[in-house]
């Protein structure tokens, strides 16, 4: 899908610029654009689209086709406990249902690699991943905090407050399975200004165009954590 934003100038207007100001549009534009980019890619993730197989792309309960779940309800933030329930559940993934629409005996071991979370849970989730001791454990040294051994990347992003301020995921590299894909035309991978001048009207125009899409692929990539009741 192409976005495109056009900026005219008066020749007045531009003439009269003495502080320079209109010189930094096409910037601010291209900062605009990328926002867009973003707020897309997030789209699908806080959205929960219905998948091909007629289920929500975050099932609690497994349904129809879809032979496990993939999202945990009730309150609860980042721990060593809630982590590693929703590891388990991704490294158990299956493979695709056999011709007889059993579920696949081929055991996938997905291992995520990011967690994932709004701006409101950026302190809890970086304690939970930084500190040496469990958190949970009040501070007790002798208990070690197992996040830290599994590695996981933060990601922080202040779309997903806007959707759910308890709301967190983990997220598989795609190099092991999709789980959501932003892809672009190629040649637009970044934001293509132009800029031209009307000779009848003498106003300065500029253009800025990108081609991409977001599209939600797999579900076995993401776990969600509905983090309240």
């Amino acid at each position: 899908e192409a976005r495109a934003e056009m900026i005219s100038l008066s020749w007045k207007l531009y003439v009269n610029d003495d502080m320079d100001a209109l010189a930094r549009l096409p910037q601010i534009a291209g900062n605009a654009a990328a926002r867009t980019v973003n707020a897309v890619a997030w789209s699908p993730v806080t959205a929960n689209p219905t998948m091909a197989d007629g289920q929500a792309y975050f099932l609690e309960t497994p349904a129809g086709k879809r032979k496990r779940s993939n999202y945990i309800t009730g309150a609860a933030t980042p721990t060593n406990t809630t982590i590693a329930a929703m590891r388990a559940l991704m490294r158990l993934f299956r493979g695709l249902n056999t011709p007889e629409g059993n579920e696949s005996a081929d055991i996938l071991n997905i291992t995520p690699s990011y967690i994932i979370f709004p701006v409101a849970l950026e302190g809890v989730v970086i304690q939970q991943l930084r500190s040496e001791a469990d958190p949970a454990a009040g501070g007790n040294s002798g208990v070690y905090n197992l996040t830290r051994a599994w590695g996981l990347t933060p990601v922080v992003e202040p779309l997903l407050d806007a959707n759910s301020t308890k709301a967190w995921y983990i997220a598989a590299d795609p190099s092991q399975v999709d789980g959501f894909e932003l892809s672009f035309l190629q040649g637009y991978e970044t934001p293509q200004t132009h800029e031209w001048v009307d000779d009848a009207t003498m106003c300065r125009n500029y253009s800025i165009i990108q081609c991409y899409q977001s599209k939600a692929i797999d579900y076995r990539g993401w776990v969600r954590h509905k983090g309240e009741a």
